[in-house]
């Protein structure tokens, strides 16, 4: 099957529930509430303390915030690493972590410690593994990007801002993992069949043209 055929394959499906990626062994399990639209206090998203947050490096900026390289301290003592990003311009860090709480890991996406306060940014899991077009066997990490758009739809979800550097690829895993990052242009999928195809295809569009960038690079 060559790579179009994986696309269209793909697009074609009914739209049935796909598996989301199993969590990280952290030993943290956020508690299951309803999200808040309260940009202010966001009582009933996780919360993560800046005392818990020991800055390593940053790591870059994107066009909706800056994302560095901390370890955070567990409440049971464990340390692991997390990305933590603070958002361009004041933007509300709710938007895109209700959108990473929603998707608990669907698609790769990165999964959600907590947000903090003062000021105020998004804790989630740091995701291991490079980014699409760094990976040697270019036609699995395709493949592995595939089931990872079709996954994030699956838990009802555009990701609307898909491109090679939002894409990150663990090789480590056979086959390979592909995580989809940057969710702050996320936005749910209609109800209503046609406009759920519409933003779907905005997506599957991203996708071709990463396959036809792979194409012409060969």
């Amino acid at each position: 099957m060559d790579l179009f055929q994986v696309y269209y394959k793909v697009y074609g499906k009914d739209g049935g529930q796909g598996t989301k990626r199993k969590a990280s062994p952290t030993k943290f399990s956020p508690k299951k509430a309803k999200v808040s639209d309260d940009v202010e206090t966001y009582p009933s998203l996780p919360t993560v303390t800046w005392d818990r947050l020991q800055l390593i490096k940053e790591i870059g900026a994107g066009e909706y915030g800056t994302t560095s390289l901390y370890n955070l301290t567990l409440e049971n003592g464990d340390i692991t690493e997390v990305a933590v990003k603070v958002l361009h311009d004041d933007t509300p860090v709710t938007c895109e972590a209700r959108v990473l709480y929603e998707l608990a890991g669907a698609g790769g996406a990165p999964l959600l410690y907590g947000v903090t306060s003062d000021p105020p940014a998004i804790v989630m899991e740091f995701i291991h593994g490079v980014p699409l077009f760094a990976v040697d066997q270019l036609e699995e990490a395709y493949e592995a990007t595939v089931d990872a758009v079709y996954e994030f739809h699956a838990a009802g979800f555009c990701h609307l801002d898909i491109h090679p550097g939002n894409i990150i690829v663990d090789t480590s895993t056979s086959p390979y993992t592909a995580h989809l990052i940057d969710v702050g242009g996320s936005k749910k999928i209609p109800a209503d069949t046609t406009g759920a195809n519409d933003v779907k295809e905005i997506d599957w569009t991203s996708v071709s043209i990463i396959y036809d960038d792979f194409n012409s690079s060969d």
